[in-house]
């Protein structure tokens, strides 16, 4: 009986410690976000409110907006990138750790795919952004 205690105690600390920080850095994405969409909102209205076409100061507005859109997918990138490995060690564990039948119920890809393999992500990032550059 002890064996069996001390074994979930060592499954279910790397487990636990996987799990919320995939919890913390998707909170994080979702923060990162939020931020940058307000920056959007904010040149939307100063530019569309105090500048005319024409005007220096509405171009560098648009600098601005192109580097937040870089800076922005470079934090997401990272994001994905901590969150991926945090995955790959739920993996590890789940099959160290977990026979074929006690997995079945977990509901869980083995291999997971990285982010880079959905073409939508890239759409949509492309899309959400691209009023913003004309």
């Amino acid at each position: 009986m002890r064996q069996a205690v001390a074994c979930w105690i060592k499954i279910l600390g790397p487990i636990s410690d996987a799990l919320d920080n995939i919890i913390f850095l998707k909170r994080q994405q979702w923060l990162a976000t939020n931020y940058v969409l307000l920056l959007y909102v904010a040149i939307f209205v100063i530019s569309a409110h105090y500048f005319s076409r024409t005007d220096v100061a509405r171009n560098w507005l648009g600098v601005i907006t192109i580097a937040a859109f870089v800076v922005h997918w470079w934090m997401l990138h990272l994001f994905q990138r901590s969150i991926e490995t945090f995955r790959n060690r739920l993996v590890c564990v789940y099959t160290t750790y977990f026979s074929e039948d006690e997995r079945v119920g977990l509901d869980l890809r083995l291999e997971p795919r990285s982010y880079w393999y959905e073409p939508e992500v890239y759409i949509g990032l492309i899309a959400s952004h691209w009023w913003e550059l004309f």
